[in-house]
């Protein structure tokens, strides 16, 4: 951290009068470090062109996240004003509001990042294999766990209609697409590359219950998980849509299921988040509370 033993007495004193995550501000800090021996300046000393262009080189895409960043180094100016380091006096973080900070976003960016039920329907009949169509819906719908456990050795005996009992003990009701490709994935006896360059296709195991197997060393949960990934990528590639993860599919189910439910109860989005949060927390395994999910994803949910 640029002027690191300012900024730890700063933590330190924040730390006993305000409950946030742990490390939230070290992190903070990190990412304006850069900025500061730059200009040669702690950042409580920024000008207001000095603080757009920092917001500029961030290129957040989301208008919440920037506006707390915004508001973290306003309190943090205030406390440096207090303690006599601001050059100038002025705490030149006050000057931006939420509508002047949505300038500084990149909105593209945001709303592709969270995407809808249809398009990732969309994809799935894009996409040779139907394992790999499961597996990108299956993450939509709440299916992972640690390391992906939930789809190690996954069969389609697990399924009973809608209803599917996971390794973890979960029971979770899924779509009909779902339970369609899981089915499709069982009964496939080849897999086919998403390498458009060089096409191949390998026959796989068989095993006529097994909805993904063509991933190997599934006994080990890390070795799955890092397959997982590195197949989500593939799977990305194949699209053309290399923006997008498997973080964001999670968090683009989230978004879908939360649009659902509230719907069907007629309440707003946020309502659902507070007064509903356990359904959100018991099908996606979110860990956060409710206030800062809500805080981190309005902007995907207003």
């Amino acid at each position: 951290m640029y002027n690191q033993d300012i900024k730890e007495r700063y933590i330190r004193e924040k730390s006993i009068t305000t409950v946030m995550p742990e490390g939230y501000l070290g992190r903070m800090f990190q990412k304006t470090m850069p900025f500061e021996e730059a200009l040669g300046k702690d950042v409580c000393n920024f000008s207001n062109s000095e603080i757009i262009n920092l917001y500029k080189t961030w290129n957040l895409g989301s208008l919440t996240s920037l506006y707390v960043y915004n508001n973290t180094l306003q309190v943090y100016t205030q406390w440096c004003q207090k303690e006599c380091l601001v050059v100038d006096g002025l705490n030149h973080f006050q000057e931006f509001n939420r509508e002047i900070l949505s300038n500084f976003v990149n909105k593209s960016l945001a709303e592709r990042r969270v995407v809808s039920r249809k398009q990732i329907l969309s994809w799935t009949e894009e996409l040779p294999n139907a394992s790999d169509g499961f597996i990108l819906l299956a993450i939509f719908e709440g299916i992972g766990g640690t390391g992906y456990e939930e789809m190690v050795d996954l069969r389609i005996d697990d399924f009973s209609g809608n209803t599917v009992k996971l390794c973890t003990g979960r029971t979770l009701e899924v779509s009909n697409e779902l339970v369609t490709l899981a089915e499709d994935s069982a009964a496939e006896e080849e897999y086919f590359s998403l390498n458009s360059e060089k096409q191949w296709s390998t026959r796989v195991k068989h095993d006529p219950t097994l909805i993904i197997k063509n991933i190997r060393n599934t006994a080990k949960r890390d070795g799955f998980a890092w397959r997982i990934r590195a197949r989500m990528m593939k799977i990305f590639s194949f699209l053309d849509q290399e923006w997008m993860n498997a973080r964001y599919v999670k968090l683009s189910g989230e978004v879908d299921f939360i649009n659902r439910r509230a719907r069907e109860l007629g309440i707003s989005n946020k309502q659902f988040v507070y007064d509903h949060y356990n359904e959100l927390r018991d099908k996606y395994r979110v860990t956060s509370n409710m206030a800062l999910y809500w805080s981190q994803n309005r902007d995907y949910l207003e």
